[in-house]
């Protein structure tokens, strides 16, 4: 044979016009993209969409899937950015109830030994005038049934752990505006913290709080509530109303009501 024209078998490089099949790793990697529900899933998934695309690169045209390899790795790029954003606002939200919860109870800790001042103080708007016998009638009422005030989560994983434990208690307060229940302990059981704040931002924040609070409720285990607001003496009217007409109370300065037509004896 001639020299020019032999060639190492060993040097031919075979040419597919089709790949024979297409890449495991590659359609796995779009798969686990997908998964945004799963933490770090998604970065599997791109790092899966690397490994195909290494494989596809040595495989001489035999496997196919490269589009689906760069989607898996744009892909798990994102979602796996998002997941982060998510967890940081999960924990910044969460830290912030730990702090609220820890403000809170403490105000109750000092409002069972005599000390209302710090209950009044952590208090926005009307509640923040609170007589010392309105917060011990509160106190009172909210011991007999619940006991002593003892503890609230102190990380945001223990009070997502409680939140999960009791997923009861907790219905009535998810997803509402206004609203942070934080899970607290009694001696007589599980209970809530549920903080009522101004979500408009026109309250001003009250002393020592994160968040402006214009009412506390306390859950007992059993589910009832008491509402401090309950116990903020009588009802009294907003500015510019006018009572009743029925009520000895609109009647002006030295008139009686009117009682009707005298029928005698």
């Amino acid at each position: 044979m001639d020299q020019a024209t032999h060639r190492d078998p060993g040097s031919i490089t075979r040419i597919h016009s089709e790949p024979d099949r297409t890449s495991i790793t590659a359609i796995f990697s779009l798969i686990c993209s997908f998964i945004c529900c799963l933490p770090l899933v998604p970065l599997l998934g791109a790092g899966l969409g690397v490994l195909a695309l290494i494989g596809i690169g040595r495989s001489d045209g035999r496997v196919g899937g490269k589009g689906l390899a760069v989607c898996g790795i744009v892909l798990g790029i994102i979602v796996t950015l998002l997941q982060v954003g998510g967890f940081f606002l999960l924990d910044t939200g969460l830290r912030l109830m730990v702090r609220e919860g820890n403000t809170v109870g403490q105000a109750l800790t000092d409002l069972e030994a005599d000390r209302p001042g710090p209950m009044r103080s952590i208090l926005a708007g009307p509640l923040g005038s609170m007589t010392d016998a309105e917060l011990a009638e509160f106190r009172d009422a909210y011991t007999a049934d619940m006991g002593p005030f003892v503890s609230t989560p102190q990380t945001p994983w223990a009070l997502l752990g409680g939140y999960i434990e009791n997923e009861q208690l907790m219905k009535p307060y998810q997803n509402r505006p206004g609203l942070m229940p934080i899970t607290a302990t009694f001696s007589n059981g599980a209970g809530l913290l549920v903080v009522i704040t101004d979500t408009s931002g026109r309250t001003p924040n009250a002393g020592g709080t994160n968040v402006p609070v214009t009412d506390l409720v306390l859950v007992s285990p059993a589910g009832l509530e008491y509402t401090l607001s309950d116990f903020d003496g009588p009802d009294t009217l907003a500015p510019g109303a006018t009572a009743p007409a029925d009520d000895p109370a609109s009647a002006p300065e030295g008139e009686l009501p009117d009682e009707g037509p005298n029928e005698g004896p």
